[in-house]
């Protein structure tokens, strides 16, 4: 054991190394859980910023003093004075900040620690769908509790890829959709679009709402991982996961309400494997109700109509 990993153990308790800079432990906040803590829900770091990482985030003010304890312990010698770092480590946690050149150290960030997050926020959709808020039962139910996520005057477009250009009847207000059993189509997007609108063109888009998450290349729990992140990171709030029926899943967050956070928030999400298609507001994406080639339904497999 090094000197790190035992000023670690003195802060945390014991610890499953699981290399000489990281390692399994008990969450200091553990006891405000609110969901069933799991073996791997809490991973200590030692190198670059030293951090404890929790998947939970009601512990969230023991972790933060935890994390200073443990900062004060290996990046300070005995008498208090910082101790010199060769490498120059880069800080973990994002914050929100206007000024522009963040942007390129956001992406340095997200590239060098890619890993790191994927295997920290790891979420396996078994586990999404145990702990979704609502009770998830008959996927054929899901349609019509996505449209929840509106207001009946919200102007929206449902149908498929090539349904826009001179589809009006594509484009409808929630409370129109609602009267239907299940969608006209496998798409949708997360924006309300403008009065008369026959086309999903980004001019078009009267307010976006949602901005929806995905890659082609992460695995499902990997996915799990990005949307866990969003959540711990930048403080973002998550409505739903849509599985796709295929190999991907679809995270529902908050519209950032600024740009540059919008900016930053694609800068670190790309470099992870996200799919910067989606960050157009008119991107069609799946709807969930609807059944993928007549088999799978693209379905809910985590839902919070307030946002969580």
């Amino acid at each position: 054991m090094n000197e790190n990993q035992r000023k670690a153990e003195a802060i945390v308790g014991q610890v499953d190394w699981q290399s000489e800079n990281h390692g399994l432990c008990h969450c200091p906040g553990e006891a405000t859980h609110t969901s069933h803590t799991r073996l791997r829900d809490t991973t200590v770091f030692v190198d670059g910023v030293p951090t404890i990482f929790c998947w939970h985030t009601s512990c969230m003010a023991y972790r933060d003093e935890a994390n200073r304890k443990l900062r004060r312990a290996i990046l300070h010698d005995n008498l208090g004075r910082p101790i010199t770092q060769s490498d120059n480590p880069v800080k973990l946690v994002i914050e929100k900040d206007p000024e522009s050149e963040i942007i390129d150290r956001i992406k340095t960030i997200a590239e060098s620690n890619k890993s790191r997050y994927l295997t920290h926020y790891n979420w396996d959709p078994a586990d999404m769908f145990e702990e979704s808020p609502v009770k998830l039962d008959d996927p054929a139910d899901d349609y019509h509790r996505f449209l929840t996520l509106w207001q009946p005057s919200d102007l929206i477009w449902i149908g498929d890829v090539k349904d826009s250009g001179r589809h009006p009847q594509n484009f409808r207000k929630v409370g129109e959709w609602m009267g239907l059993p299940s969608p006209v189509g496998n798409y949708t997007t997360g924006a309300v679009f403008v009065p008369g609108s026959v086309s999903r063109a980004n001019e078009n888009v009267d307010t976006r709402v949602y901005l929806v998450v995905e890659s082609d290349t992460l695995t499902k729990p990997q996915m799990g991982a990005v949307f866990q992140a969003m959540r711990d990171l930048f403080k973002m709030r998550m409505y739903a996961v849509v599985d796709t029926g295929g190999k991907s899943l679809h995270g529902w967050f908050e519209n950032p309400p600024k740009k540059e956070w919008m900016e930053q928030l694609k800068a670190f999400l790309v470099p992870l494997g996200c799919d910067p298609a989606t960050f157009k507001p008119s991107q069609p994406v799946r709807i969930p109700g609807a059944k993928r080639n007549d088999t799978a339904y693209q379905s809910f497999l985590w839902f919070c109509k307030e946002g969580k």
